[in-house]
């Protein structure tokens, strides 16, 4: 019987969503999600030490209490002259890889293109995140869980794909309605 916990992130310079996700007796289960929020810009302000230190404090106690076998988190991509949020990205992904070599904890940062691509392109319901998105009103103020959380659960289903289910694709027999049924009742973290 195997099982597997991943602790994922979707991070941003406004809000860092992390989910824990959990492969057990060959299915796939969401612990829960956590919205992080503290925008800040410059790294040099009380701001950001702030962000970083709650940033590490979360890491460590869901590390502890889920006793998880790896992080993976999405590497920040510029769209535009964002050269402060990759900054500021980039130092919260190091602390997240300097606690995952702490723990001895496997850990990769992926692009959301290749998350995204895989679930696009092999999920059940040949649904499109951006479509998904619409449907379950993720991008709404109303919707009970932020779109960033459902993108980390959704890192986090990729990351049992890419560690146990090596002879499928990515999100193949996947259905994205069934999880954001089933992550609606996941609890917060």
């Amino acid at each position: 019987m195997t099982t597997f916990r991943v602790l994922t992130g979707d991070p941003g310079t406004k809000n860092f969503a992390l989910a824990v996700t959990e492969y057990r007796d060959g299915k796939i289960r969401s612990l829960g999600t956590k919205m992080l929020e503290f925008p800040f810009r410059d790294l040099s302000s009380r701001e950001a030490a702030e962000a970083l230190h709650l940033v590490t404090r979360e890491i460590r106690r869901l590390i502890r209490k889920y006793n998880v076998d790896a992080l993976y988190f999405e590497r920040f991509q510029v769209r535009g002259s964002g050269v402060s949020a990759i900054e500021g990205i980039n130092v919260m992904l190091g602390v997240v890889l300097h606690l995952a070599w702490i723990y001895e904890k496997r850990s990769r940062l992926i692009t959301a293109s290749t998350w995204k691509n895989n679930c696009n392109r092999n999920n059940a319901d040949g649904m499109k995140l951006d479509e998904a998105y619409k449907e379950f009103k993720l991008t709404s103020v109303h919707s009970p869980k932020a779109i960033h959380e459902f993108d980390a659960s959704l890192i986090g289903v990729y990351a049992i794909f890419d560690q146990l289910v090596t002879k499928r694709k990515p999100f193949a027999g996947f259905s994205i309605r069934a999880w954001y049924e089933h992550l609606m009742e996941a609890p917060n973290l």
